[in-house]
Parts: C-alpha cells; sequence; structure tokens
C-alpha cells in the first residue's frame, strides 16, 4: 500500500499509519534522500496527538512557500504550521 510523502529541501518526507492493534492512534515521519540509490528511511519522530480516525493517514502536502503541511484522513484534515526544521510535528497543530 503506497505511504503519503512529500519533497521537502531535497530528501523525501513519508508518512506511516498504524494498522497495530491499541496503536492506531500514532503516525511515523521518515525522511529518505532523494537520490538514486539504496537507502534506509530515518525516523524523524512518532506522532501520538490523535485520535484513531484522525491518524490513518491517505494523504499529505507542503504548502509552496514551505510553512504549512497538511495530513489528511478519513477523520479530519490535520495543519501543521510554525514547525522547526523537518520536524513538521512540532509545529502549531490546526485541525479541520
Amino acid at each position: 500500500m503506497p505511504k503519503p510523502f512529500f519533497y521537502f529541501n531535497r530528501p523525501f518526507y513519508i508518512f506511516t499509519k498504524s494498522q497495530v492493534k491499541k496503536k492506531y492512534w500514532s503516525t511515523k515521519l521518515y525522511k529518505i534522500p532523494a537520490i538514486i540509490g539504496n537507502h534506509e528511511a530515518k525516523l524523524i519522530v512518532t506522532y501520538k496527538g490523535c485520535k484513531q480516525e484522525d491518524c490513518a493517514i491517505t494523504a499529505t502536502s507542503i504548502s509552496k512557500d514551505f510553512k504549512k503541511v497538511a495530513l489528511l484522513s478519513s477523520g479530519s484534515i490535520l495543519m501543521f504550521s510554525n514547525f522547526k526544521g523537518d520536524n513538521f510535528f512540532s509545529g502549531d497543530l490546526s485541525n479541520q
């Protein structure tokens, strides 16, 4: 099953959705170099701050100015802004 991802400042950022029983409330953020070759994805952070239906991430995008990240789930849109570096979950959350 494809994972939601986007390209930002050279690496790809991949968001997982937990399909493990009793851990549905988390999503993990990884980055991987956007160059040809064999690479291991690096875990940046695990986000545990949402409900089950909000953490089954199906799509993601970053704004043109690179200041907002949107995560789409079947239950809502999680919008992060004012984040530090590539830890997008460190920013302010707006739940739509």
